[in-house]
């Protein structure tokens, strides 16, 4: 081989060396971009499906104010003091407002009336005394009392879904002060709940307990990642998902479930 030869070919050899490293990290740099843009749309995902519940949750909040300051409830809690037997809410309220309990307390949270329907798909549901139990209400309402504390939210009833609890005061038709008790309506996250969500957000999602004793490592590590960050994080799980999870506190801002998305991924 002459010099004039090896000098083509050294030439270009070094050319190409040059074009596949730059093949390289451009692809590297194209991927890890993309891979940001994916994650970031994913969080972006796990924001609406917030919005989502927050909008769920508002909901119940407004139903609830509605009709502790609505015309039949004022004189409700007035009968109810003069004849605990006298008044008892329709039935049809329950599956009207997607309700699975209604109660009545009086100032200090003695329970003065309490009803509960089975979800749509008739799992069973908790007895109304361990809900009054899990929603420690004599805390809840000195917290309203004396610090303003929200008045809906979740608690994590044993065995059950997420329960949307939202509690406001009676008032008379004026919604003037002071209240004669306290109405508390209930609603779980059941199947027909989340199915709602997934046709607003297009996302199926699950529900970890945070204080299970029986769950994974995985799980334990992602609670902490949650719990220490932003409260929201992405996780790619194979080529065509990214779970996402999500942190759900309870009414007392203590930490509550997980709330696991599969989210579909642009990039495979």
């Amino acid at each position: 081989m002459t010099i004039r030869s090896k000098s083509i070919l050294a030439i270009a050899l070094t050319f190409l060396t040059i074009i596949l490293l730059l093949w390289v990290i451009s692809r590297f740099l194209l991927l890890e971009n993309l891979n940001k843009l994916e994650s970031e749309n994913a969080l972006n995902d796990l924001n609406r499906l917030s919005n989502t519940i927050t909008y769920i949750t508002a909901d119940l909040d407004m139903i609830t104010a509605a009709w502790a300051s609505g015309n039949d409830t004022y004189p409700f809690i007035m009968d109810q003091k003069e004849d605990a037997a006298a008044a008892n809410p329709v039935k049809s309220i329950y599956r009207e407002l997607r309700l699975n309990y209604i109660f009545f307390l009086d100032m200090t949270g003695r329970v003065m009336y309490s009803g509960a329907r089975e979800m749509d798909d008739g799992a069973k549901i908790p007895p109304e005394q361990e809900i009054i139990r899990d929603l420690q209400i004599e805390k809840l309402i000195a917290e309203m009392t004396n610090t303003g504390a929200k008045t809906t939210g979740f608690i994590f009833p044993a065995g059950s879904p997420p329960l949307i609890i939202s509690i406001k005061p009676i008032l008379d038709s004026r919604g003037q002060e002071p209240g004669i008790g306290f109405l508390v309506f209930g609603r779980f996250m059941s199947t027909a709940e989340t199915n709602k969500i997934k046709q607003l957000t297009s996302l199926a999602i699950d529900f970890i307990r945070v204080n299970d004793d029986a769950a994974s490592d995985e799980v334990k590590d992602i609670y902490l990642e949650l719990k220490e960050g932003t409260g929201k994080l992405t996780k790619p799980w194979d080529a065509k998902i990214i779970s996402g999870y999500m942190l759900l506190l309870d009414i007392y801002n203590e930490p509550g479930v997980i709330i696991k998305a599969d989210i579909p991924r642009s990039i495979s």
